[in-house]
């Protein structure tokens, strides 16, 4: 028993969770799109912090019952050889169900256990304490932060005043050390088609760039795009 690592019951083998199995507690992230602090988690829904223990089981089978413990399925299609999976010919896939718990800390050994009489790959890791994720600078106006500088705080003393990461206060310090302006510019959205004709026409790079006041960067990003040589 391997933490945080895929177990294959029959063959005794183990597959880690960085791989096309992936790691139950990103599943959630899988499905929705989002990395972890974004989630914006309800308390009284699933952390995958908590998750520990998971199993999958081919279609045919019957999983075990989880009672009240907050849970999350996964169906996906798997092959026998995960490592050549992608040079897999499609009648080679065959359905599964993931199925992810949160199951308690004392709970887990025995659970894991539980898992291993009827599914082929299972899974355990201790759960993990949550912590409430932090705001970050963009929740706030640089300029809010500029005030605090300009009274003598320091960086670190900001981030604890506003529960911010410190390395986010840090770079707006920077800024500030700097001189620089508080105000974020803001990207400037220009129509890829209008500047890729230009191109094609013939234009001067500096020339289109100053016309959408963008950088050279940009036009040359839009050149190679739309592959214009």
């Amino acid at each position: 028993m391997k933490e945080n690592n895929w177990e294959h019951v029959g063959h005794n083998i183990y597959y880690g969770s960085n791989t096309v199995l992936g790691s139950p507690r990103g599943w959630l992230q899988r499905a929705i799109g989002h990395n972890q602090p974004d989630l914006n988690i309800h308390e009284t829904s699933l952390d995958p912090k908590k998750i520990s223990v998971a199993g999958i089981w081919r279609r045919t089978q019957n999983l075990p019952n989880t009672g009240t413990w907050p849970a999350l399925y996964r169906f996906f299609q798997i092959t026998d050889n995960l490592r050549k999976i992608g040079r897999a010919k499609p009648e080679e896939f065959y359905s599964v169900i993931g199925m992810a718990v949160a199951v308690p800390a004392d709970q887990v050994f025995s659970v894991y256990q539980e898992f291993r009489r009827s599914a082929d790959w299972v899974w355990m890791n201790f759960p993990q304490e949550s912590s409430k994720p932090g705001r970050t600078v963009r929740d706030l106006d640089h300029s809010y932060l500029y005030t605090f500088f300009d009274r003598g705080f320091t960086a670190r003393q900001v981030s604890e005043e506003l529960d911010l990461s410190v390395q986010s206060v840090v770079y707006v310090y920077k800024k500030w050390q700097a001189g620089k302006s508080p105000t974020q510019k803001r990207r400037k959205n220009i129509d890829h088609e209008s500047v890729a004709q230009d191109i094609r026409l013939g234009h001067n790079i500096m020339d289109i760039a100053r016309r959408y006041d963008v950088s050279r960067t940009v036009i040359y990003n839009v050149k190679k795009k739309f592959e214009i040589t």
